[in-house]
């Protein structure tokens, strides 16, 4: 079973990896637009999780095979 990370580690990971793939300036702009941008959940889920099934999404949160 995958163990869940604290709030603060899962923000340090991601400002890690936007940091490393973008610069930081790029990463702190990002965030920036991500913080002052309103935004609607349910919309945002349903335009970018539409196509994709349960099975799908298992596969992609926990690709190992199980026996």
């Amino acid at each position: 079973m995958v163990s869940r990370l604290r709030v603060i580690e899962l923000c340090r990971q991601v400002w890690d990896l936007l940091r490393e793939r973008f610069g930081p300036v790029e990463a702190m702009r990002f965030l920036s637009l991500v913080r002052s941008q309103p935004r609607d959940y349910m919309q945002w889920r349903e335009e970018h999780f539409r196509e994709l099934t349960l099975s799908a999404l298992l596969e992609q949160i926990d690709p190992q095979p199980r026996s």
